[in-house]
């Protein structure tokens, strides 16, 4: 962590890559915090970089910033894209409900593809705050569905092309030769597991086929960009972040993600060995998906309530959205092995469960999820 006081004037640099030397002087030059402020108070910036170059830049007095820099091409389009996600939620929403489900922007330099938004302090994401308190929330879950419901709810005005399906939905079953040359020996493997069952991919075709671009969608809903935060001695705070992948798609994609995330981590708390019965499994599994299956449907409810969708069309939505899950899971399974040699245990048994889960999305729904439904299924899932 760097630790800056700037005293001196000196003429605006020709901003290029940022440092953590440099984030200081940046806000200075772009108003963004006063040299009187950095006198007085000093500034701590740390570096917390992936994709892109990523800093936070935050003293005791109030300045809290967060500062995300797309180097390269491809990423300066996706930092754009996030930058033009935040501008049209907060046109939507107002001054007085900006940032209600989403970090408030404070600028963007398109000149340098610097985007500076609101650095949340005390945040966690979701997964951390999981595993921190092994608590499932309903309080949590419902903030999350009531948010992504305001999010499906509306139609972005800075994109005029609707998305391509998910790659997870095509390039598996169907891979080109320079994916091939790319991917781990593990993932290898499991492209084989899809090709040897055609239903499989058919499946898989089916979920493509059926994409429907209607609303703005987050494009990558996960735990890891969904966070929390302290508000009052017993409440928390929820706001989705990483709006990089903001487009116009379907909304079962994002709705089948959060879905998929409580069940991938079911499957990963599992003690899953080769010589063991897979109901043994189940059993010793440390987060079992009975302890998630009330947010679960905490998250469903909000987020049908939150559209005012009917029986039909909540009917309809549910199912697509377990679908997505099936193909959802298969991307987890992929990433899960992208640095593996050998094909994992927890990476077949989400092979089945999103099998499974794309064959029979009602039954899924209620077996799986715990979403209760007024139909009564005569056959049992088995995972």
């Amino acid at each position: 962590m760097l630790h800056m006081r700037v005293a001196e004037s000196r003429p605006a640099p020709a901003w290029r890559r940022l440092t953590a030397e440099s984030v200081a002087p940046y806000l200075v030059d772009h108003e963004l915090v006063t040299r009187r402020q950095l006198v007085d108070d000093g500034l701590a910036v740390a570096e917390f970089s992936r994709r892109n170059r990523s800093f936070r830049a935050a003293n005791e007095h109030g300045v809290s910033y967060l500062l995300k820099q797309g180097v390269g091409s491809e990423r300066a389009l996706t930092v754009a894209n996030e930058a033009s996600a935040y501008a049209f939620l907060h046109a939507r929403f107002g001054a007085r409900d900006a940032g209600a489900f989403f970090p408030r922007r404070h600028a963007y330099d398109a000149d340098n593809n610097v985007l500076v938004m609101e650095f949340l302090r005390g945040a966690e994401n979701l997964r951390e705050y999981h595993t921190r308190t092994h608590r499932f929330p309903t309080g949590v879950a419902a903030q999350l569905g009531r948010a992504v419901a305001r999010v499906h709810a509306l139609v972005p005005d800075w994109l005029t092309k609707p998305s391509d399906p998910p790659w997870a939905l095509s390039a598996l079953q169907l891979p080109a030769v320079g994916f091939l040359r790319e991917v781990s020996g593990s993932n290898l493997q499991l492209v084989k597991i899809i090709q040897e069952f055609p239903e499989y991919g058919r499946l898989l075709d089916t979920l493509r086929a059926g994409w429907a671009p209607q609303c703005l969608i987050h494009g990558d809903l996960k735990w890891e960009n969904c966070v929390v935060f302290a508000r009052g001695a017993k409440t928390r705070k929820l706001k989705l972040v990483d709006w990089e992948l903001a487009t116009i798609g379907d909304p079962g994609w994002d709705v089948g993600s959060i879905f998929a995330d409580y069940l991938s981590y079911w499957v990963f708390s599992m003690p899953i060995s080769g010589d063991a019965d897979p109901g043994d499994f189940v059993k010793l599994a440390q987060w079992p998906l009975t302890r998630m299956q009330p947010a679960i449907d905490a998250f469903w409810q909000a987020y049908a309530n939150g559209l005012g969708l009917d029986r039909a069309a909540r009917q309809e939505r549910l199912w697509r959205s377990v679908s997505y899950a099936g193909g959802r899971l298969v991307q987890t399974a992929f990433e899960h092995l992208q640095n593996s040699n050998f094909l994992t245990g927890p990476a077949v048994c989400l092979l089945q469960l999103s099998f499974n889960m794309m064959r029979r999305p009602s039954e899924a729904a209620v077996q799986l999820l715990g979403i209760p439904s007024e139909e009564s299924w005569n056959t049992t899932l088995s995972f």
